[in-house]
Protein backbone atom coordinates (compact mmCIF):
# COMPACT_ATOMS: atom_id res chain seq x y z
CA UNK A 1 0.00 0.00 0.00
CA UNK A 2 1.36 3.29 -0.97
CA UNK A 3 1.35 6.30 1.64
CA UNK A 4 -0.34 9.56 0.84
CA UNK A 5 2.86 10.86 0.21
CA UNK A 6 3.88 8.57 -2.58
CA UNK A 7 0.32 9.12 -3.96
CA UNK A 8 1.15 12.96 -3.71
CA UNK A 9 4.55 12.62 -5.94
CA UNK A 10 2.70 10.13 -8.42
CA UNK A 11 0.19 12.80 -9.32
CA UNK A 12 2.64 15.62 -9.26
CA UNK A 13 2.69 15.38 -13.10
CA UNK A 14 -0.91 15.75 -13.49
CA UNK A 15 -2.07 17.91 -10.96
CA UNK A 16 -0.94 21.74 -9.65
CA UNK A 17 -1.72 20.36 -6.10
CA UNK A 18 0.96 18.35 -4.88
CA UNK A 19 -0.15 18.41 -1.26
CA UNK A 20 -2.45 16.40 0.78
CA UNK A 21 -5.32 18.21 1.70
CA UNK A 22 -7.00 17.34 5.10
CA UNK A 23 -11.07 17.69 4.69
CA UNK A 24 -12.60 18.11 8.28
CA UNK A 25 -16.05 17.22 9.11
CA UNK A 26 -17.71 20.52 11.09
CA UNK A 27 -17.92 18.87 14.11
CA UNK A 28 -14.15 17.92 14.07
CA UNK A 29 -12.39 21.13 12.59
CA UNK A 30 -10.39 23.17 14.31
CA UNK A 31 -10.28 27.09 14.72
CA UNK A 32 -8.88 29.67 13.37
CA UNK A 33 -7.93 32.73 15.26
CA UNK A 34 -7.81 35.96 13.75
CA UNK A 35 -8.09 39.01 16.03
CA UNK A 36 -10.68 37.72 18.41
CA UNK A 37 -12.72 36.26 15.54
CA UNK A 38 -12.90 32.67 15.91
CA UNK A 39 -13.59 31.01 12.58
CA UNK A 40 -14.01 27.28 11.02
CA UNK A 41 -11.30 25.35 9.42
CA UNK A 42 -12.82 23.79 6.71
CA UNK A 43 -9.34 22.12 5.44
CA UNK A 44 -5.62 22.38 5.95
CA UNK A 45 -2.22 21.25 3.78
CA UNK A 46 1.21 21.75 4.17
CA UNK A 47 1.64 25.15 2.39
CA UNK A 48 -2.35 26.13 2.90
CA UNK A 49 -5.66 26.41 4.78
CA UNK A 50 -9.53 27.17 3.82
CA UNK A 51 -11.84 28.46 6.20
CA UNK A 52 -15.05 29.44 6.76
CA UNK A 53 -16.20 33.17 6.73
CA UNK A 54 -19.30 35.67 6.34
CA UNK A 55 -19.82 38.50 4.68
CA UNK A 56 -18.71 40.79 7.70
CA UNK A 57 -15.48 38.71 8.13
CA UNK A 58 -12.45 41.47 6.27
CA UNK A 59 -10.41 39.68 3.74
CA UNK A 60 -9.29 40.43 0.35
CA UNK A 61 -7.47 39.00 -2.54
CA UNK A 62 -4.34 39.19 -2.00
CA UNK A 63 -4.07 40.63 1.30
CA UNK A 64 -2.26 39.45 4.35
CA UNK A 65 -3.70 36.61 6.65
CA UNK A 66 -1.72 35.92 10.04
CA UNK A 67 -3.48 33.70 12.17
CA UNK A 68 -3.55 30.91 14.54
CA UNK A 69 -5.06 27.55 14.01
CA UNK A 70 -6.14 25.46 17.32
CA UNK A 71 -6.77 21.69 17.23
CA UNK A 72 -9.13 19.82 18.97
CA UNK A 73 -6.30 17.37 19.62
CA UNK A 74 -4.62 19.93 21.62
CA UNK A 75 -2.11 22.67 20.57
CA UNK A 76 -1.81 25.94 19.04
CA UNK A 77 -0.29 26.43 15.25
CA UNK A 78 0.60 30.09 13.64
CA UNK A 79 0.17 30.53 10.62
CA UNK A 80 1.02 33.38 8.09
CA UNK A 81 0.20 33.92 4.05
CA UNK A 82 -1.82 35.48 1.65
CA UNK A 83 -5.52 34.88 0.55
CA UNK A 84 -5.57 33.56 -2.95
CA UNK A 85 -9.78 32.89 -3.48
CA UNK A 86 -13.14 34.08 -1.83
CA UNK A 87 -15.95 32.20 -2.84
CA UNK A 88 -19.14 31.10 -1.28
CA UNK A 89 -18.15 31.85 2.42
CA UNK A 90 -15.14 30.25 1.87
CA UNK A 91 -11.46 31.80 2.26
CA UNK A 92 -8.42 29.73 0.59
CA UNK A 93 -4.75 30.96 1.77
CA UNK A 94 -1.02 30.23 0.39
CA UNK A 95 0.77 29.90 3.46
CA UNK A 96 4.58 31.24 3.77
CA UNK A 97 4.20 29.89 7.13
CA UNK A 98 2.18 26.29 7.15
CA UNK A 99 1.83 23.53 8.69
CA UNK A 100 4.75 20.48 8.77
CA UNK A 101 3.94 16.89 6.95
CA UNK A 102 4.02 15.25 10.24
CA UNK A 103 1.18 17.77 11.76
CA UNK A 104 -0.50 16.85 9.02
CA UNK A 105 -0.48 13.49 9.47
CA UNK A 106 -1.52 13.91 13.09
CA UNK A 107 -4.02 15.44 12.79
CA UNK A 108 -5.52 13.05 10.27
CA UNK A 109 -5.36 10.12 12.44
CA UNK A 110 -6.85 12.34 14.80
CA UNK A 111 -9.85 12.57 12.51
CA UNK A 112 -10.00 9.19 11.68
CA UNK A 113 -10.30 7.79 15.42
CA UNK A 114 -13.10 10.60 16.43
CA UNK A 115 -14.91 9.91 13.20
CA UNK A 116 -18.55 8.16 15.00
Amino acid sequence: MKTVKQVAVENAGRERRVEYRLHYPPELSPALTIGTQKLQVLDISENGVRFAASEQDLASVDGQLVATVRFHRGGEHPIAGKVVRIAGGDIAARLEQGFDFRTIAQEHDWVMMHLA
